[in-house]
């Protein structure tokens, strides 16, 4: 389920999918892009997601396979990454940590952490 709901959540973010994207997160949730860390509400997140991403076509974020350790309603999901925000773009390497915790029976995402390599 861990698996589930950070793959669909990226898989929403390439598609331009930002409804299902957000169902994905839990509100706030927290963002990091290294040393930069913001707590903000879901629609905000989904919001921004949706303006740096506005004309740009097949991205792709390519997650190496997810791996996930899980304690009671909290898990932590790591992937490696190969970023691509266009045909014929430069990728960006890198990693992502996910959050993820259990509320009412559904998985939410509660942060993502993005590192480039």
């Amino acid at each position: 389920m861990v698996v589930d709901i950070v793959t669909s959540f990226f898989h929403a973010v390439e598609a331009g999918d930002w409804d299902r994207a957000a169902e994905a997160l839990a509100d706030p949730v927290d963002i990091a892009h290294g040393d930069n860390r913001q707590t903000l509400t879901r629609d905000h997140l989904v919001s921004q997601w949706r303006q740096s991403h506005k004309g740009l076509t097949d991205i792709r974020y390519r997650p190496d396979p997810v791996h996930v350790d899980v304690t009671g309603d909290l898990a932590m999901a790591r992937f490696a990454c190969h970023i691509t925000l266009g045909a014929g773009a430069a990728g960006i390497d890198g990693s992502y940590t996910v959050h993820v915790e259990r509320h009412n029976g559904s998985w939410l995402i509660r942060s993502l952490r993005h590192d480039a390599t």
